[in-house]
Parts: structure tokens; C-alpha cells; sequence
């Protein structure tokens, strides 16, 4: 069996989907707060809060041949390491009491770094604590989701200005979270995983070019803007995330730009296959 945490986030959608795909919905037990509607018939239900302790993500592990877990921080947290800190600890204990075999995990680029890199160090958190706990782990480092630039689309769309994060025409790499998905299925349906697998995108992209495509999508055209280092925590708590989301969030943009979080050296290096334009003509239909 196969036990999914965050079973209707964005990759862990495409990770059910991947399992359903290859014949395996009576095989999973999806995992999180609230069931989701489109679940694969045949898959299994099971709440869990992390937020409650590790008893009921123990029990939803239990008899798992393999479990995809992620660190959810919300966007609202207080003190985002001190959050990411305290919800590794929860999996890393509930995968210990549940013995689960095998775990494979999500994390990031730049997750190997103990500093530096903003938000990126609530994937580090976890690394940390499922190594700690001596869990056999694969860990699936992505690059930035395309998915994530969906909000700042539709915000553009509405203002015609696209309010670039990052510097307008630095290339950096990104990646779709259903190819990040597949791959994470791929390591849970196998035996023997590698312990380290980056995962970038089909391409690199800068800020000026995604803001192109999204106005070429939508036939209208679109201004772009550079946000000012010094201000893109305020502009992120204006778009809605809590002030310490934010500052992390852009410490990891400036660190990004910097070049200060690129990948490590990983025992399997795997390319997305899916474009910037595939993901937005999807989003934005």
C-alpha cells in the first residue's frame, strides 16, 4: 500500500493521479484533513492533522509499503522555521512509530544548505528530521514550480502589469508539479530508490518571457515591472501571505538570483517534461 500525505496538494494530486494511472487507486491511502472529491475509486481515506501529533499520521502509515510525505507550512505561520521545525518532527516521528519502510520525501533546490536560503529551509527541516530518524528516504529535490507564477498571472491579467520577484530577465529554472508528481510515484513504486533525486524543468525562463507567454495566452498585452529587493516582502504580505512567509519568500529569491542555492550533486538527475506554456494554457483556459 501505498500512503500519500497531502494527497489534494498540487503534487500530491499528480503523485494519485501517476499511481491511478499505472493500475494502483486500490492501492493508496490518501492522507490529509479534508477528502477530496475527485479521489481514484478504489483509494482509501484517512484523516490526519499534523497539527494534532503524530498518533493519527502513525496510524494512517501503518502497514505502508512506501509513503510520500511533504512539510506543509502554511502561509500564515507565525514563525515559519519554528512551524517547519515543529511539523518535521511530527512526520519524522510518526514514520518511526509506524516503521514504514520506505519514505520519500519532497524537498527542494538548495535544500543541502543550513542557511541562506529562506523558505527553501523548511525543506531542509525536514531532511533533517527524517535523516535523524534513520528512515530510509529518498529525497525528491525540486526546482521552483510553474505553477506557483499561476497567481501572479491572473493578478497581471487583471492589473496589466506583471510585478516581476525575481530580476526581469534572469533565466532561472522551473518546473510543473505533475512532472515533480510523476517522478515522486516513479521513486515510491520503486524497490530501491536512489536517495537523492533532483528534478528540474524542460527549460529556464526569466520573469519577462513567462510574463510574454501569459499575454500572448490571454491576447492582450502586459507591462512588466521589477519589484525592488527592499520591497518584495511587503509586496508578497500584499498579496496575501503572512509576514514571515513573505520574508522567507524572498529570501529565497535573493538567494536564487544570487545564484546561492543551486542544486547538489544527486544520485539521479531527472528532467521535466513539461512546458511554461503547457502549465499557463492550463491554468488560464
Amino acid at each position: 500500500m501505498y500512503a500519500i500525505l497531502g494527497a489534494t496538494g498540487q503534487v500530491g494530486r499528480a503523485v494519485v493521479a501517476s499511481l491511478a494511472a499505472d493500475g494502483h487507486a486500490a492501492r493508496m491511502r490518501l492522507i490529509g484533513r479534508t477528502p477530496s472529491a475527485d479521489a481514484p475509486a478504489g483509494a482509501a481515506w484517512h484523516h490526519a492533522d499534523l497539527r494534532d501529533g503524530p498518533a493519527a499520521l502513525a496510524a494512517a502509515l501503518e502497514g505502508a509499503e512506501a509513503a510520500f510525505v511533504l512539510n506543509p507550512v502554511p502561509v500564515d505561520a507565525g514563525d515559519v522555521h519554528a512551524d517547519a521545525a515543529a511539523l518535521a518532527g511530527v512526520i519524522a516521528q510518526a514514520v518511526a512509530a509506524a516503521r514504514c519502510p520506505r519514505v520519500v520525501a519532497l524537498s527542494g533546490q538548495g535544500a543541502h544548505l543550513d542557511a541562506g536560503t529562506g523558505i527553501v529551509l523548511t525543506l531542509r527541516a525536514l531532511e533533517a528530521a527524517l535523516a535523524a530518524g534513520g528512515a530510509r528516504t529518498t529525497f525528491v529535490r525540486a526546482t521552483s514550480f510553474m505553477q506557483n507564477r499561476v497567481p501572479i498571472a491572473r493578478a497581471a491579467l487583471a492589473s496589466g502589469t506583471w510585478h516581476a520577484m525575481f530580476a526581469p530577465d534572469l533565466p532561472l529554472p522551473a518546473v510543473s508539479a505533475d512532472d515533480v508528481g510523476r517522478c515522486v510515484a516513479r521513486m515510491l513504486r520503486d524497490p530501491d530508490p536512489p536517495r537523492i533525486v533532483n528534478v528540474t524543468g524542460a527549460g529556464t525562463w526569466s520573469e519577462r518571457e513567462v510574463a510574454r507567454l501569459v499575454a500572448s495566452l490571454a491576447g492582450r498585452p502586459l507591462a512588466v515591472e521589477a519589484v525592488p529587493p527592499a520591497h518584495r516582502a511587503a509586496a508578497l504580505q500584499a498579496a496575501g501571505l503572512g509576514r514571515s512567509y513573505a520574508e522567507a519568500l524572498a529570501q529565497m529569491h535573493a538567494a536564487f538570483e544570487a545564484g546561492a542555492a543551486a542544486f547538489a550533486p544527486a544520485d539521479l538527475e531527472v528532467a521535466g517534461e513539461e512546458s511554461f506554456e503547457d502549465v499557463l494554457r492550463r491554468a488560464l483556459a
